[in-house]
């Protein structure tokens, strides 16, 4: 076979099956390395195990070997517990000696600016200015204490995705949790969703979805939330990407379970 030939005349579906091979590793990537479905089976069966021990229904053994399990589970459920909640680094959290906490903010989004415009600017990476980083509709300390930590995440993708080659970021768009503000409360885990819009190679959206997951200078692995990938058709090998990271937050009900 004239190898050649065959790519010439096939390259468009030929593109389309590597898209979908993309999407398939990046989504096997999220499966192994987001906990929220062994998050939810670990408290639900933390649950079942303290129902039956306040049922009594079992003998001495029993009631052992059931305490025994639920200590298990627990040890479960709070090691998946700190694998998704975001650890915001000491230059990101208020420091009530400094000072208003909206001036603090204010004095490191211009930190983080400066640098990742001069980070991308060597690197030839292009980038809004802004860097998705916008005015707090309030001077509320919880407020500014959600938005210091979506920094804290914006600079963490962003220099990874320096690192890791991806030629643009079109737009980052913070979402604080919709539930945070209102009456019924956010429930066990209240998520900040941070999207980041990528013009990029396909190549580069899978190094940056990799290299978020592992340990890395910038601090813990991401928690990736998902993902939109579409291919450029006009320009092989390029690709649209949205990827949404979390800054999750364990509620205080919860901390006191």
């Amino acid at each position: 076979m004239d190898f050649e030939n065959y790519w010439q005349e096939n390259k468009r579906s030929l593109t389309m099956i590597g898209g979908g091979l993309l999407v398939f590793l990046i989504a096997n990537m999220i499966v192994n390395s987001t906990f929220g479905g062994e998050l939810a089976d670990a408290q639900r069966d933390k649950r079942t195990q303290e129902g039956k021990l306040r049922s009594e229904r079992y003998d001495r053994d029993g009631l052992s070997k059931a305490t025994l399990d639920n200590e298990r589970l627990q040890v479960v459920h709070d090691a998946l517990l700190a694998s998704v909640v975001f650890e915001s680094r000491p230059e990101f959290q208020a420091d009530p000696n400094l000072g208003s906490i909206a001036a603090q903010y204010f004095t490191r989004v211009e930190e983080v600016r400066d640098q990742l415009t001069r980070r991308a600017s060597r690197s030839g990476m292009r980038a809004d200015q802004a860097w998705g980083v916008e005015v707090p509709e309030t001077n509320l300390t919880p407020v500014i204490e959600r938005h210091l930590e979506a920094l804290d995440l914006i600079d963490r993708v962003a220099n990874l995705a320096i690192d890791t080659g991806v030629t643009r970021i079109a737009k980052i768009q913070v979402t604080l949790d919709p539930a945070f503000d209102s009456k019924r409360g956010v429930g066990r885990l209240e998520k900040t969703r941070v999207t980041f819009t990528l013009d990029t190679t396909a190549m580069s959206v899978t190094r940056l979805v990799s290299a978020s997951q592992r340990s890395q200078p910038y601090g813990q692995p991401l928690t990736l939330e998902g993902f939109k990938i579409k291919g450029e058709r006009t320009r092989p090998g390029q690709v649209t990407a949205d990827l949404t990271f979390l800054v999750v937050r364990l509620t205080q009900s919860q901390e006191d379970e």
